[in-house]
């Protein structure tokens, strides 16, 4: 009776593998912290802080990556092709982008709508500090109410972990040797 080694365990993935489990779980994480992150700009009252901004950004990028990694070194085998690490990345983002849309529905249209209210004071005076007119500030802030903000958000979400996926992909990508060769 044969069996089978470690070494051969990891050349050998799981057959029919996907990686909605795994960016489910990575999506989550990552959205989960990005949410933490904007409560804590909220109440700290930096909330259009371009480097707040920034930050949950490379937060996205850590959940891509891990994941992405993750996918690869425990249900691959260890391989993963350019198109594999991508989807998965996009995967990721398109999962923390449907919780942070859900919280921002809740958070600004139920939990408190008053920072609701802060916002598009704050980006008032962003607009007329930039010399907008009073017409073009009115039309801007018709925009900034919880649904178009979470619909926004969604495929904002999804478009720069696209673009994140694109270099985490490259990066983690390990194509499988032609030929393994054989232990006895």
């Amino acid at each position: 009776m044969e069996t089978i080694s470690d070494s051969q365990a990891i050349q050998n993935p799981r057959p029919n593998v996907t990686p909605v489990k795994i960016a489910l779980k990575w999506g989550l994480i990552a959205g989960a912290v990005m949410i933490l992150l904007s409560l804590i700009s909220y109440y700290a009252g930096m909330m259009q802080n371009a480097a707040i901004q920034w930050l949950s950004y490379i937060l996205l990028a850590l959940g891509i990556f891990f994941g992405v990694r993750h996918h690869r070194d425990k249900e691959l085998g260890g391989y993963i092709s350019f198109g594999r690490g991508l989807g998965t990345g996009v995967l990721i983002s398109l999962f923390a982008g449907i919780l942070l849309s859900a919280f921002i529905l809740l958070f600004y249209g139920v939990i408190d709508p008053g920072a609701l209210e802060e916002l598009k004071r704050l980006q008032e005076e962003g607009m007329y500090e930039k010399g907008m007119s009073d017409e073009q500030i009115d039309m801007s802030l018709k925009f900034v109410n919880p649904g178009f903000m979470a619909m926004v958000t969604l495929p904002m979400m999804t478009f720069f972990g696209f673009i994140i996926s694109l270099v985490i992909a490259a990066i983690l990508k390990r194509n499988k040797p032609l030929f393994i060769e054989e232990r006895e």
